[in-house]
């Protein structure tokens, strides 16, 4: 299975498709949808895509904070390619993207459902949950350069 992974440019075929992706996996769920607002001010964020064939199976987006820290937000995959590695694929992408940007910390919201998932890839946290959108989310982040 060849996955291509490449930062999508805003409004392309694959960064729409990928807001599909994420209404399906995160928000529906949770009874949200996103705004017209919410979507424009992703506008001139880094939208990072796993593709099999053409067809978007996982996005995650990076929103720089300040000069010296990124965050990782809105990751998701498609149910069918779920643990099957292409997670893990894509958060070492972001990584090396972000490094590249000369980015040396990348912080993140995780959910309580996806902290084992981040603890394996060596994020740090200080175990205090909060609550984002109604759920269990504890703040992590890795030091990358």
């Amino acid at each position: 299975m060849e996955i291509d992974f490449f930062a999508s440019r805003w409004g392309s075929s694959s960064q729409l498709e990928s807001i599909r992706l994420r209404e399906n996996v995160l928000r529906r769920p949770l009874g949200l949808t996103f705004s017209t607002e919410e979507l424009m001010e992703e506008r001139d964020q880094h939208h990072l895509i796993a593709q099999i064939k053409k067809h978007v199976v996982g996005i995650l987006i990076l929103s720089p904070l300040n000069r010296n820290e990124i965050k990782m937000r809105q990751v998701a995959i498609h149910p069918s390619y779920q643990n099957k590695g292409i997670g893990s694929q894509l958060v070492l992408f972001a990584e090396e993207y972000a490094m590249n940007l000369c980015f040396p910390k990348i912080t993140l919201h995780a959910r309580k459902t996806a902290f084992n998932f981040y603890q394996k890839l060596k994020y740090q946290t200080n175990k205090k949950p909060f609550l984002e959108v109604g759920i269990p989310h504890y703040l992590m982040w890795k030091i990358l350069i």
